[in-house]
């Protein structure tokens, strides 16, 4: 759940490199779309390029879906986390996200342990 919402649909942006066989477009939308029917997710629509601005496959998805029953229409923000609050991961922190709180807060976590 992100804000509340059970993601059910995607849509997908797939930037490629000038001179990228169809061939790889293709199995990359394809295993896009297996890897979400695998979880019960479609893929609804999206926007696909061809482009110099990108030397390597760019894949990125936005998830939508109706707000969990339990909020009763209410959604969650994702924002307003305070000290003491408990954060769940279900996998590894990404790495961008690592990287920009080792820049900001770096001092204060070799400090805390």
């Amino acid at each position: 759940l992100v804000q509340g919402g059970s993601p059910s649909w995607m849509t997908l942006t797939l930037l490629v490199p000038l001179g990228t066989p169809e061939s790889h477009v293709g199995d990359v939308i394809a295993g896009v779309c297996e890897a979400a029917e695998r979880i019960g997710i479609v893929v609804v629509g999206g926007h696909t390029e061809v482009t110099d601005a990108v030397q390597k496959t760019v894949v990125c998805g936005t998830l939508l879906g109706p707000l969990h029953p339990g909020l009763r229409g209410r959604s969650l923000p994702t924002g307003g986390m305070r000290p003491g609050d408990k954060l769940l991961l279900t996998k590894s922190a990404a790495l961008e996200g690592t990287a920009i709180l080792l820049n900001d807060r770096g001092s204060a976590l070799v400090e805390s342990g």
